[in-house]
């Protein structure tokens, strides 16, 4: 949850202060919109891959690679040169969250009890969304105060922190694809009751 909570918030707010740095800049809202644009069709492309993926992807995988991805892009998209470098660097960041989503979710439903799944997603939702409403206002804020270039930099760091406390669990790099989260859980003593 806490990697969520990090790669929400750097994630959303980059993408945010990216969008609201080109409208300082003049750049015509149309452009901007195809921006978006780009970003929801690439998550939409994960979307349809998600359920071959997560068959035939390990979850620990499938979960790290996204997430260290996002981080990498983030941290070079300061640095892009023009929309259409921003429009790859959406594919890149867009296109591994719904495998990445539908892995984590599946498997954290898999092991959690029937009676208590709602309380569990609930939870995991809230936690995981609970720091994004502050998004906007970083993004804002750094932009006003100190430029578009420190802003991205840090919204940058905290995906970046993000993708650091995913590859220093070493639990979750060993979720095995779905056909085998039974037998993981009953080994690892994670199996619902």
């Amino acid at each position: 949850m806490g990697v969520a909570i990090l790669v929400n918030l750097g994630m959303n707010g980059l993408t945010l202060a990216v969008m609201l740095h080109l409208a300082d800049g003049g750049v015509p809202t149309s452009r901007i919109g195809a921006l978006n644009t780009v970003l929801a069709a690439s998550i939409l492309l994960g979307a349809i891959l998600a359920p071959r993926l997560v068959d035939r992807v390990p979850t620990g995988v499938l979960t790290i690679a996204p997430i260290v991805l996002v981080a990498v892009v983030g941290a070079l998209l300061p640095f892009a040169p023009g929309l259409f470098s921003i429009g790859a660097a959406y594919v890149l960041m867009g296109i591994g969250l719904a495998p990445l989503n539908a892995a984590v979710q599946g498997f954290f439903m898999h092991i959690t009890p029937v009676a208590m799944q709602g309380r569990i997603g609930s939870l995991m939702g809230l936690v995981s969304m609970g720091l994004m409403p502050l998004a906007p206002a970083v993004a804002g804020w750094g932009l006003e105060l100190t430029g578009p270039f420190p802003t991205m930099l840090l919204l940058a760091a905290i995906t970046a922190a993000g993708a650091v406390v995913a590859l220093a669990g070493p639990d979750l790099r060993r979720v095995p694809v779905a056909g085998q989260w039974e037998r993981f859980a009953r080994e690892e003593g994670l199996a619902a009751e």
